[in-house]
Parts: C-alpha cells; structure tokens; sequence
C-alpha cells in the first residue's frame, strides 16, 4: 500500500495520532508495503483499540500488526478451504 492509502485507513479509523507519531517508522521498516488491500489493516486497526494515552513504541505496534496478519491469513485460509467443500 502507498503511505496515502495508509493515511486515509488511519484517519477512517480515528487513530491518525498513530499514523503521525510511527510516520517515519512506518515508512523506513515497508511495514505496510507488502498490503495489496486495505482489508487487513481495516481488519486491525478495528479489533484494536488505541488510545493517544497510551505508552507505545513502533516495535509493540508492529509486533501487534504482524501478529494480528499472521492470524488474520490463517483464518482466510480456513475459511477458504472450507468454502471449497459446497
């Protein structure tokens, strides 16, 4: 995904002070370059609530991120192999 394809995810979900604090981070690391579709960051930053209060560093977040992708495609793939059966 572009980083304005990024930015407009995080404005939609309200967590823009995200985007702004991890901007450099997010960009340097490619964390998010290798997202065809927006579904699986829409997909986590709904299951995942963060506050502006909160103490987090880019690391927590994007173990969080890769975690929640991991589990995320696993998923998919159960559901689209038990799709396959009817």
């Amino acid at each position: 995904m572009e980083m304005h394809e990024v930015e407009a995810v995080f404005e939609e979900y309200a967590a823009d002070f995200l985007f702004e604090k991890f901007r450099y981070q997010l960009y340097v690391s490619g964390l998010f370059d290798q997202l065809e579709e927006s579904e699986v960051l829409l997909d986590f930053l709904e299951a995942y609530s963060f506050d502006e209060k909160d103490l987090l560093n880019f690391d927590e977040f994007r173990y969080f991120f890769k975690t929640f992708m991991y589990f995320h495609g696993k998923n998919k793939l159960a559901s689209d192999s038990w799709q396959s059966y009817f």
